[in-house]
C-alpha cells in the first residue's frame, strides 16, 4: 500500500510542481489521462488516485466528458459560503461529532460554528473524543448511529492513508449525511469542509523567504502524527520555496516532534547544535514556540536571528511571542459543515462538496 500511495504522490507532485512553476497555467486542460499515465510511468488508477489527491485541494477541476483543468483563480478563491441562516434549512434533532481533544479551542470554535445554523434549542451536538485511537474512533462512531445520530461532522485525520478507514467510513455516508473538517480522507465521495492547507503553506514560503532574501535552508517544525493538514501545510510550504526561491526539497528539513516535551526540547536543542539556525522555519503549530524559542537561545542564537513563522494561534502564543501567524476561520468552517449536512437532508442526491477557506494573516501580522 505504501508504494502505491508513493506513486500517487508523485504523481500529485509532478503536476502541483507544474502548476507552481507556471507550466500549467489556471484553466488550462491537462493532457488526457492515457498519455500523462505513460509519461509519467504509472498505472491510469493510479495516475488518477494522484490527480484526485489535487481535485480536493482545489488545485485541479474535473469536466465530465471534457477533461481536467488547472482550476481558475476566481474559482478556487470564491467558495466562501452564504452568511449564517436558518430559515428554509432542515435541522436534525442530534448531530455526532467526533474530534480528538473535544476540549481544545477548535473544538470549541466549530461547535460555535455549527449553532449558527443549527440552534442549540433544535439540535443536540453530541461530542465523543478518541484520542486518536482508530478502533475507538470507530467504535464512538458506531455508538452515535445506534444512539440515533441523524447526521456526523469528524474532524479527526489519524487516518487519512488508511483504506479501511476509507471503506468504513463511505458506510457511514451511506446511513447519514457525512461531513469531514479536517480533510480527513483523501477521497472524492466525501464532503470536505477546510482551511486551504497547501495554500497556507505557500503563504508562509512567500513571507520566509522574502525575509531571508531567498535563504537555502528551512525548517518545518511539527508534532509527531500522522496528520493530513500537517502534511498539506508542508506540501504547500516546499512547492512555494520551489517556485518562487528555487530551493530544493532537501533544503528543507522536517523536524516530527515527540508529544513529551523533555524529549521535543531535547531534539530540538540537538538540531541547533549541528549547525548554524536555518534562514527560516515554519511553526505549524503555535504550541512548539516556547520549545523553539528555549532551543533557540540555549544554543547562543538569540531570538531576534530567528526568522519564524507560524500556522494557528489557537492558544495564542504568536501575539506573546510576536511572532507572524497565519489564522483559520474555524467559526466558518463549522457554519459551513452544518450547511453541509441540511442541505445532504433536504436533498440526498446534493453534490459532494469540497470547500476550501484561505487562511491569512492574523491581525499583529505586519
Amino acid at each position: 500500500m505504501i508504494a502505491a500511495m508513493n506513486k500517487q504522490m508523485r504523481v500529485r507532485d509532478h503536476v502541483a510542481d507544474a502548476i507552481r512553476r507556471g507550466e500549467l497555467r489556471p484553466g488550462q486542460r491537462l493532457e488526457n489521462d492515457r498519455a500523462l499515465s505513460v509519461r509519467l510511468g504509472v498505472s491510469r488508477i493510479t495516475l488518477g488516485r494522484g490527480l484526485n489527491m489535487l481535485v480536493e485541494q482545489g488545485l485541479l477541476t474535473r469536466k465530465v466528458g471534457s477533461g481536467t483543468y488547472v482550476t481558475e483563480v476566481r474559482e478556487r478563491m470564491s467558495a466562501a459560503p452564504c452568511p449564517p441562516s436558518v430559515a428554509g434549512q432542515v435541522i436534525p434533532e442530534k448531530v455526532g461529532f467526533v474530534i480528538s481533544a473535544s476540549d481544545s479551542p477548535v473544538a470549541l470554535a466549530l461547535q460555535q460554528g455549527m449553532h449558527q445554523v443549527f440552534p442549540k434549542s433544535g439540535c443536540d451536538i453530541v461530542v465523543k473524543d478518541p484520542g486518536g485511537d482508530q478502533e475507538e474512533e470507530r467504535r464512538v462512531v458506531r455508538d452515535l448511529l445506534e444512539r440515533g445520530a441523524g447526521a456526523l461532522v469528524v474532524a479527526t485525520s489519524a487516518s487519512f492513508l488508511d483504506t479501511g478507514a476509507r471503506d468504513f467510513y463511505r458506510g457511514v455516508a451511506a446511513k447519514v449525511p457525512l461531513v469531514f473538517c479536517d480533510c480527513a480522507l483523501y477521497d472524492p465521495g466525501f464532503n470536505v469542509v477546510s482551511t486551504d492547507n497547501v495554500l497556507g503553506g505557500v503563504m508562509a514560503a512567500e513571507r520566509l523567504g522574502s525575509q531571508a532574501e531567498g535563504g537555502r535552508t528551512y525548517w518545518v517544525l511539527r508534532h509527531d502524527f500522522p496528520r493530513s493538514s500537517l502534511w498539506e501545510r508542508t506540501l504547500g510550504f516546499q512547492h512555494g520555496l520551489a517556485a518562487r526561491w528555487a530551493v530544493e526539497p532537501g533544503q528543507v528539513k522536517t523536524i516530527a516532534l515527540p508529544s513529551d516535551v523533555g524529549r521535543a526540547g531535547e531534539t530540538l536543542r540537538e538540531h541547533f547544535q549541528d549547525g548554524p539556525a536555518p534562514d527560516g522555519i515554519f511553526v505549524l503549530t503555535d504550541g512548539l514556540f516556547s520549545l523553539l524559542l528555549d532551543a533557540a537561545r540555549r544554543s547562543g542564537t538569540a531570538d531576534g536571528k530567528l526568522n519564524v513563522c507560524c500556522f494557528d494561534n489557537f492558544f495564542k502564543t504568536a501575539e506573546l511571542f510576536d511572532i507572524p501567524c497565519l489564522e483559520q476561520d474555524i467559526v466558518r468552517i463549522g457554519a459551513e459543515a452544518a450547511r453541509a449536512i441540511s442541505a445532504l437532508l433536504s436533498c440526498p442526491g446534493e453534490p459532494v462538496r469540497n470547500v476550501r477557506f484561505p487562511p491569512c494573516w492574523g491581525r499583529r501580522t505586519a
